[in-house]
């Protein structure tokens, strides 16, 4: 448990140690095992979108405390393929993995994915069952076009404005992520054009 714990921190904090630059020093830490580069791998591959390379490193990680993001990495870009495999794999992944942090991201992935196929008796129960992500923008415009599905009369002008509140939330959060990635590249390459160092 330590070691998952440890291993965890060192490997979600890398990101934001790197995003520092060379503003900081960082004392050096422990090498990483050739289990734990190998997990980098993974995780490179599946923010690459190479689902190929994902699926050569997984048979490795079989044993890693990590295991959980990897499998979770491989169901991800399936949830909303027909396969009806799918539906199965994702429910033993959450009999495996119950009670975690990751079980509860992929059951927002999959509500979501629910939703986006028009079924919203299934979003409605995966989404009740949420621990952690529940303030997700989505989850909450899908949330109350589902409610608006299931009202009538004056209830239904009532949920209609909820809606369009939701949706206006949700594009001016994608306006200012989409300022912020503008920005981010902008200034990456101010950077590279002064001959600054950039970490990536």
């Amino acid at each position: 448990a330590v070691y998952t714990l440890f291993t965890a921190g060192v490997l979600a904090c890398a990101p934001a140690l790197a995003a520092n630059g060379s503003q900081a020093t960082i004392a050096p830490g422990p090498p990483l095992s050739a289990a734990d580069q190998q997990f980098l791998v993974a995780r490179d591959a599946a923010r690459a979108g190479d689902r190929a390379k994902l699926a050569q490193v997984a048979p490795q990680l079989t044993s890693h405390p990590l295991v959980a993001y990897v499998e979770y990495w491989q169901l991800v870009p399936r949830l909303r393929s027909a396969d009806p495999v799918v539906v199965t794999e994702v429910e033993s992944f959450f009999a495996r993995h119950a009670d975690t942090y990751i079980a509860d991201r992929l059951r927002l992935d999959w509500s979501l994915a629910l939703a986006d196929r028009g079924d919203f008796t299934s979003f409605e129960r995966e989404a009740g069952r949420l621990v952690w992500n529940t303030d997700d923008s989505q989850l909450r415009c899908y949330s109350v076009l589902a409610r608006y599905r299931n009202s009538s009369g004056s209830q239904s002008d009532v949920v209609a404005r909820e809606a369009r509140h939701a949706i206006r939330m949700v594009l001016s959060a994608e306006r200012r992520a989409q300022r912020a990635r503008t920005d981010a590249v902008g200034e990456e390459a101010a950077d590279t054009a002064r001959g600054d160092d950039v970490v990536g």
